[in-house]
């Protein structure tokens, strides 16, 4: 299978917001004053015109509600991402489309986003989201939209939220006001580069996972793993039993997982920033290549949150989009259950770009289920100045490698 840079996908739809609660401005309390200093003063005075003045803003302040209120029903505010899934370093535009069915102009419509951290480029440099405000006029039977435009230079994935939209009406004394809180996701991928390693993940999952289901003797045999508490005795390799300090249970090629394991960490590093985007682009990347150079339909790729078998060209933008919007965890963490992503599998590669205690303790339940043969390694992404517990791997039988192949 060989991806192409083909990563843009159009948003299936924008969330579409039509439901409103009509409330009063600041600006109507000191509008009844006005109306009631004008009235009293034609009373005092005994002054038709002042009354007529006082009658003319009453009927203001009615039409004004009826102009909201028709505001209210006939208005809808949309908003989203252009584009679903864009690649690295291009400039993603976020829509804010107000559409008017009525003869009544909106005289702003104001909509308070929580965007990705910017620097004054216009370029992302953090997932942290900042407040901005944004407004545009829409005319009667009319659609207006606004564009908020950044460009991704890291892969991974990004919210923004909106969480507060107003429609104002021409004198601006109610408002239609919307306050729940939306979010809008954008899955930014890596620019596929496959390497050495890619090359050499992809040849070792081929070797492991293309075993025939019978060797030539006609014996359905694929290897050989630790007892587990509840496998029958029969599966007892006895004669290697008689020569081993544990008991080795025979693992059969029909009983074996056809697929080759790649679990992507894409949690919270060094507390954010651009550490952060830095190393989930290094993870990303990674990922891109083996999934570009491995036959699709080996590969299962587990994140925070779930799995995915990509089965085709398709399924491997969908693995790749998933695991950039995995959910963020806690720096260290590593909440992915191993009877959750398949532990019958023929071989496993956990991508980060530092190894934790939970990566360790991950690894290690993997190893107590699927036995010492099966195959396992880690990729080190990037170098973020944690510390290698290269004993513990090793004691777990576990390979190290660096981005690029070399053994560290």
């Amino acid at each position: 299978m060989i991806m192409k840079p083909d990563y843009v996908e159009k948003s299936e739809s924008f969330r579409e917001i039509h439901k409103f609660n009509l409330v009063p401005t600041l600006r109507l309390p000191f509008f009844l004053i006005i109306i009631s200093a004008v009235f009293v003063g034609g009373f005092w005075r005994e002054s038709n015109a002042l009354y007529v003045v006082a009658a003319v803003l009453s009927a203001a302040l009615l039409l004004s509600f009826i102009c909201a209120l028709v505001i209210k029903l006939c208005c809808k505010v949309s908003f989203g991402f252009d584009n679903r899934r864009i690649q690295r370093g291009s400039e993603a535009h976020m829509l804010l489309k107000t559409r008017n069915r009525s003869v009544v102009p909106v005289f702003c419509v104001r909509v308070n986003v929580f965007f990705p951290t910017m620097n004054d480029d216009g370029e992302v440099i953090g997932r942290e989201l900042t407040d901005c405000w944004a407004g545009i006029t829409c005319g009667a039977l009319s659609e207006e939209a606004l564009d908020i435009s950044a460009v991704f230079k890291y892969a991974g994935g990004y919210d923004a939220e909106v969480r507060e939209i107003s429609l104002y009406d021409p004198l601006e004394l109610f408002r239609c006001v919307n306050r729940k809180v939306y979010k809008i996701k954008l899955a930014v991928l890596p620019v596929i580069s496959p390497d050495m390693l890619s090359q050499r993940i992809f040849v070792e999952s081929g070797e492991y996972t293309n075993m025939p289901p019978v060797s030539d003797n006609g014996e359905e045999f694929f290897d050989i793993r630790s007892y587990i508490p509840g496998d029958s005795l029969n599966d007892i390799h006895w004669k290697l039993a008689a020569k081993a300090d544990d008991l080795p249970v025979i693992r059969r090629s029909s009983e074996a997982c056809r697929h080759y394991l790649i679990v992507c960490d894409c949690g919270e590093y060094a507390g954010g920033g651009l550490a952060e985007l830095n190393a989930c682009d290094d993870v990303l990347c990674y990922i891109s290549g083996v999934l570009d150079c491995s036959a699709s339909e080996r590969i299962r790729l587990a994140w925070c949150g779930g799995s995915f078998d990509a089965e085709s060209k398709a399924d491997a933008y969908k693995a790749l989009e998933c695991a950039a919007m995995a959910e963020r965890h806690d720096e260290g963490a590593f909440p992915i259950d191993v009877s959750g992503v398949g532990v019958d599998c023929a071989g496993m590669t956990v991508v980060t770009a530092r190894i934790s205690d939970d990566i360790m303790r991950f690894i290690a339940d993997f190893r107590f289920k699927c036995g010492d043969n099966v195959p396992v390694s880690v990729v080190l992404c990037g170098d973020y100045g944690f510390e290698l517990p290269e004993k513990q791997l090793s004691l777990l039988n576990v390979s190290l490698i660096k981005r690029g192949g070399e053994p560290l």
